[in-house]
């Protein structure tokens, strides 16, 4: 019986092309054999921005990681042959059983979080005079001993941003405030902020990386045939402004207009929060919001693929590889809504093989100016996959599950 149980479990993983492995905090593999690890089930993964890789998470039986809290198990990685899917920190081994269970056998889900936790819970405090936002991302990232003192993707933000300081502040609040200034272009471009993992980094650890909002061409095309359920586009005016001031400060700008919207769609106001930037600053943020919201846009709802899409080329892209900050065009619709969109943020599942799809647009970080994980879920997704226990699970712990590391939000 338990001989059927494992093989059972193991021609799942054969199935399962993505492999997954797990390292202690002086970077070897823990013991536990990759053959067993991967009879985890349930993988899934999402990625985002801000945020780059967002966290990972999959079930496996109680017994498989029991003596993971003495390894000190730190890092996640998940494979697709040699090529790196996602990277993080273990953060969450939570235990569950189905009920009803009189044999109180069952099962652990294991989470981790991509390498911006460390941006997230790291804090700080610093002055500057006259620095450009690339030179303050660059310092401030010195606060995050687990991401990348390799700078060479943190580009395109010169904008001087004249006398600016932070007290306390978390790190991923800092870059927020300096990513959200753009850069010196009229208007300004908009910029998000990731950390994805260190294939191309000098030291091998979790590189940060700029990434500028630009749809003057595309990654992907995505077939009407990958995408799973209907496909909605909408035109509203829910979104457009004619009329925007700033506030910086206790201060406000002068209003920025559009005459020719404001005769199209009525007189519709935004104030944007600012901050603690000077007037220049407020400008050119106020002109970006107002160039970019004065007339309607085709919106694209969330999708799902079950099916991967296809490179410019027209070559297959397995879809486990679509990420953030990636763009695609859909060709059967490129005669009636001739666009490129921009992914905001995907959700891959294993088990299922479709992947989660979220749209962004250039101005939809600026109110209200919080960072937050995007909700990356188009629809009903999966159900999750419930299993009878096995009997090679062993019966519940009695001792306590250490805390998880806490977290700023």
């Amino acid at each position: 019986m338990l001989r059927t149980c494992t093989t059972k479990m193991e021609a799942n993983a054969v199935r399962r092309r993505e492999l997954v492995t797990a390292y202690d905090r002086s970077g070897l593999q823990v013991s536990d054999p990759s053959a067993a690890l991967n009879r985890a089930y349930g993988l899934s993964w999402r990625t985002g921005l801000p945020g780059g890789f967002l966290d990972c998470s999959f079930m496996v039986p109680l017994a498989l990681l029991r003596e993971w809290a003495v390894k000190e198990a730190y890092t996640i990685r998940v494979w697709d042959g040699g090529r790196l899917m996602f990277v993080g920190i273990l953060e969450d081994l939570m235990r569950s059983i189905n009920l009803p269970n009189s044999l109180g056998r069952g099962t652990r889900q294991v989470t981790a979080f991509g390498f911006y936790v460390n941006v997230v819970q790291r804090s700080y405090t610093g002055v500057h005079a006259a620095d450009d936002g690339n030179t303050i991302i660059q310092t401030v990232l010195g606060n995050c001993p687990l991401v990348s003192v390799d700078y060479s993707l943190v580009t395109g933000l010169d904008r001087n941003l004249g006398a600016i300081e932070w007290t306390d502040t978390p790190v991923s609040d800092v870059i927020r405030d300096v990513v959200d200034f753009g850069d010196n272009a009229t208007p300004p471009e908009t910029f998000w902020f990731g950390v994805w993992d260190g294939t191309l980094s000098s030291d091998g650890l979790p590189q940060g990386q700029i990434h500028k909002y630009d749809v003057s061409d595309y990654d992907l095309q995505i077939p009407l045939s990958a995408i799973s359920g209907s496909i909605g586009i909408s035109r509203t005016l829910e979104n457009v402004s004619n009329y925007v001031t700033a506030k910086y400060g206790p201060l406000y700008t002068a209003a920025a207009q559009d005459a020719t919207s404001q005769t199209d769609f009525g007189i519709r106001d935004t104030l944007l929060q600012a901050g603690d930037v000077d007037l220049a600053t407020a400008q050119a943020m106020r002109d970006r919001y107002l160039e970019y919201r004065r007339t309607v846009q085709d919106q694209l709802a969330n999708i799902r693929l079950s099916s991967s899409p296809l490179t410019k080329a027209g070559a297959v892209f397995d879809m486990n590889r679509v990420r953030a900050g990636m763009r695609f065009v859909i060709p059967q619709l490129r005669l009636q809504w001739d666009q490129i969109y921009w992914i905001a943020s995907t959700d891959y599942d294993t088990d299922s093989r479709t992947l989660g799809i979220a749209i962004g647009e250039r101005t939809q970080k600026l109110v209200p100016r919080d960072v937050v994980i995007p909700d990356i879920t188009p629809g009903p997704g999966p159900k999750p996959v419930i299993r009878d226990p096995d009997p090679w699970i062993e019966p519940w712990p009695r001792r306590k599950e250490p805390d998880p590391v806490p977290r700023r939000t």
